[in-house]
């Protein structure tokens, strides 16, 4: 059986195709179809200021031309604004906070990513892969956990990501924001950092460089140490006193940058809690 020819059409009936290449850089229908029944994806999208609906040409339901195969519900505007991809990632968070939560751990084990994973396998014994994937919804992490009841969420990640916290960013995604040299120089004059120096730091595109430039005055760890601070005041304000946060952040280069206090101790009943699940 030959499958259906999809065809894209606003609600009133009017062609959107043509739209939707424009305006979202859409590339045409896939070359796939949906096996069960034989009759095709059905295919919904929302364009910026108009409801789409799919329509399709020649599949078993139609005897007569082209027919709407449904009308799309609506939606709220704010869930026609969110990329499905970014809601799936949140679930995604939250199915792994569950099972570590179903597991019997009371702490919350995240990071952004694996980025560092051979630095906290070497340096703690912390396999990194373990750990919920937050990306970048650092706030929503933090709410996510608090909700399931955990007593404590640790925190690690490299300081190209987690600097943006210091900064009160809870989406530390490009597009939310992205003045990671700006924060870095604020803590560096804040520390004595020379006005030379942080100049050149307002032009660095990697958090390394910056770190280097603040390392050759003899100023690292202290400046670190009051990112480490501000970070820490922003995750526990998101937390507002429904759980502990522990925060590690390190450098693939410079290892670690700076840890806040309950941190190694949270770490160690981690490792340990890994150990019995191996």
């Amino acid at each position: 059986m030959m499958p259906p020819t999809y065809r894209l059409y606003y609600e009133d009936g009017s062609p959107a195709e043509e739209d939707a290449r424009a305006s979202l850089g859409w590339q045409g229908w896939p070359g796939e179809t949906d096996a069960i029944g034989g009759t095709g994806w059905e295919v919904c999208i929302y364009m910026p200021s108009r409801e789409v609906t799919c329509m399709r040409e020649g599949s078993r339901s139609s005897t007569s031309g082209r027919k709407p195969s449904r009308v799309c519900p609506q939606v709220s505007p704010k869930a026609a604004r969110e990329p499905m991809s970014m809601q799936a990632i949140l679930d995604t968070i939250k199915v792994e906070l569950r099972q570590h939560r179903a597991f019997g751990y009371s702490c919350a084990a995240v990071s952004p990513g694996n980025y560092g994973v051979d630095y906290m396998k070497e340096t703690y014994g912390y396999d990194l892969d373990k750990s919920v994937k937050c990306s970048n919804f650092i706030g929503d992490t933090i709410d996510m956990a608090a909700e399931l009841g955990f007593e404590c969420m640790l925190l690690t990640g490299n300081m190209g990501k987690l600097v943006k916290v210091a900064g009160g960013i809870m989406n530390t995604h490009s597009r939310e924001g992205d003045c990671r040299m700006e924060i870095m120089t604020a803590a560096a004059l804040q520390c004595g950092v020379s006005r030379e120096t942080c100049l050149k730091i307002l032009d660095c595109v990697m958090t390394d460089e910056a770190i280097r430039l603040i390392e050759e005055e003899g100023k690292k760890d202290e400046v670190m140490n009051c990112l480490l601070e501000k970070i820490m005041y922003y995750l526990n304000k998101r937390a507002a006193g429904r759980m502990e946060i522990e925060c590690i952040v390190y450098s693939s280069k410079y290892g670690e940058l700076a840890k806040s206090k309950g941190a190694e101790k949270w770490l160690t009943l981690l490792v340990q809690d890994q150990a019995q699940q191996i």
